[in-house]
């Protein structure tokens, strides 16, 4: 047995409740590890201060006073019972709404700073994706279609 083995089954150990091959097993490591020893002997004085406890006996009648309580709660509606299985039914439809709408949040935004930018910045920056687009297309090595490519020429930057 070793350390692990032994904390798991130290409160088991306490109360007797192992069989005879692993109560041995556990009487070895407890000579061997003093560690273990030391949780041993903090189970056993906690065990027997809980067991030295007075027992409180519950009041006569309180099965039937929590009974008879329960009893005089008023019953659900059946709309209220109905809506609480609907509610998580509704959630994953109200969460992918609240993900589009975020998403296109984010999109008319970035639109709307771009469309802020001087038109040279914005001719200047459709000047560059056209031409990493047509880079990419010659780096992919794409057969041509039959009416060509629109960009027809070859330079690169």
């Amino acid at each position: 047995m070793n350390c692990r083995e032994c904390e798991r089954y130290v409160w088991d150990y306490v109360e007797n409740r192992l069989s005879e091959a692993e109560r041995t097993a556990m009487e070895a490591h407890l000579q061997a590890c003093s560690a273990c020893r030391i949780r041993y002997e903090s189970a056993r004085q906690t065990y027997r201060a809980l067991h030295a406890l007075p027992r409180a006996k519950a009041p006569e009648g309180l099965v039937q006073r929590v009974h008879a309580q329960i009893e005089r709660l008023p019953e659900p509606k059946p709309l209220a019972r109905w809506w609480q299985g609907w509610r998580r039914v509704a959630l994953a439809p109200a969460l992918g709404l609240t993900v589009a709408l975020l998403w296109w949040a984010t999109g008319y935004i970035q639109s709307r700073t771009q469309s802020a930018q001087s038109p040279d910045n914005l001719a200047q920056q459709y000047a560059e994706d056209c031409l990493n687009l047509h880079e990419q297309m010659e780096v992919a090595d794409w057969a041509p279609s039959p009416s060509g490519y629109l960009l027809t020429s070859y330079s690169t930057r």
